[in-house]
């Protein structure tokens, strides 16, 4: 049975409507578990392992993932990382990285929108595609009714530079000299 959490102890306004953030979760008893799974009622990108993201920063706030019960999950970290398939890189942007939560998710929602893809699920297995040429980029087998992205384990899949605009940012709106030098530091 899926359990159901909320990031955020405010829903979010959203066109007149209210929007919880959520993630759905199934457990196993199979031990860790590398793989990526797409849900569709998640809003964000959740990781319980910190080495899936190849970057990432320390999360200062005080949004939680919330599970059905009500109790909360804290979030870590915030990062990136890219899924390879054999024509192109794939992007998890804005991952939460959360130490308590059973399974890594991605967010359809999120995924389909930063990578410009569409998903087709069928009952035996899953298709994303390019949304201009409808070309199929990564697919995967249907497993005990979750749709599974396969990883290596314990191995990063890519690394993603962050644009000076970002570093602009957390370096509290710099001036670009000086981010220019931080950059060539690192």
């Amino acid at each position: 049975m899926p359990t159901y959490a909320t990031r955020g102890m405010t829903p979010l306004i959203q066109g007149g409507a209210q929007q919880q953030r959520s993630a759905s979760t199934a457990t196993t008893g199979y031990g860790v578990d590398t793989n990526w799974y797409m849900d569709t009622g998640a809003t964000d990108h959740i990781t319980s392992d910190l080495e899936k993201l190849t970057v990432h920063d320390q999360y200062h706030g005080g949004d939680q993932v919330h599970t059905a019960s009500g109790s909360g999950m804290k979030i870590n970290h915030i990062g990136h990382s890219v899924l390879s398939s054999p024509s192109t890189k794939l992007h998890l942007r804005n991952i939460l990285h959360v130490p308590q939560a059973n399974k890594n998710l991605v967010s359809v929602n999120r995924f389909t929108r930063d990578n410009h893809v569409f998903l087709e699920f069928h009952p035996d297995r899953f298709l994303v595609k390019d949304h201009g040429t409808k070309n199929t980029l990564l697919q995967g087998r249907c497993e005990y009714g979750l749709y599974p992205i396969k990883t290596p384990h314990k191995e990063v899949l890519g690394a993603v530079k962050p644009p000076t605009s970002l570093w602009h940012h957390r370096l509290g709106h710099a001036s670009l000299l000086v981010v220019q030098r931080v950059i060539s530091r690192h």
